[in-house]
């Protein structure tokens, strides 16, 4: 499985402004310093690397499998929003696109899960490696307002953290562990 990010997020969860405002700094000069920090956090929590193992602003992802399993596929990166297209190389070597009438997409899941449609199995694929393509968005929102209040509390507190003590970018501190433990996807 590797994943692939096609379209990063619009907007970061926090802005600079909210780290300022949340630590009280006035002027711009620590800004580039700050949105450093911010990015070292937003690593160790968000995406296929992070220890949620989520998306927090909308952002779309190439999922590439090795074949069409026999049953459902469970998408990573929760919230799953949409499903974009599923590729796929048929047993004779050509590119196929799944209609969408042959699977159903499971939202309201985390994680998000993509079926076969009733009655039916997901088609053969060739048996070389990356013949499976799912291109999902995933993500809470297109704006910061849309990802959860501790996911942007805890993000703050880290940059925070990361001012106040000048400790190694991206520390979690902690806290953030008991605060975000329902968030995690395990």
């Amino acid at each position: 499985m590797a994943l692939t990010l096609v379209t990063p997020p619009a907007a970061d969860p926090v802005s600079v402004a909210d780290i300022k405002a949340h630590l009280k700094i006035d002027g711009s000069l620590e800004d580039p310093m700050l949105l450093r920090y911010l990015q070292a956090a937003m690593a160790h929590l968000e995406g296929r690397d992070g220890w949620l193992n989520r998306a927090f602003i909308s952002q779309t992802w190439d999922w590439t499998l090795d074949a069409f399993p026999c049953g459902a596929l469970a998408v990573p990166l929760p919230p799953l929003r949409s499903v974009t297209s599923i590729e796929y190389i048929d047993t004779n070597g050509l590119g196929q696109t799944l209609s969408p009438t042959a699977y159903s997409v499971d939202t309201k899941s985390e994680p998000g899960w993509i079926t076969p449609a009733y009655g039916t199995t997901f088609p053969s694929a060739l048996p070389v490696y990356n013949s499976v393509t799912v291109r999902f968005v995933a993500g809470y929102g297109d704006g910061p307002s849309s990802v959860p209040a501790p996911i942007r509390l805890a993000l703050l507190g880290m940059v925070g953290d990361t001012y106040e003590h000048r400790v190694t970018e991206g520390v979690i501190p902690g806290w953030v562990n008991n605060y975000l433990a329902s968030y995690q996807v395990r």
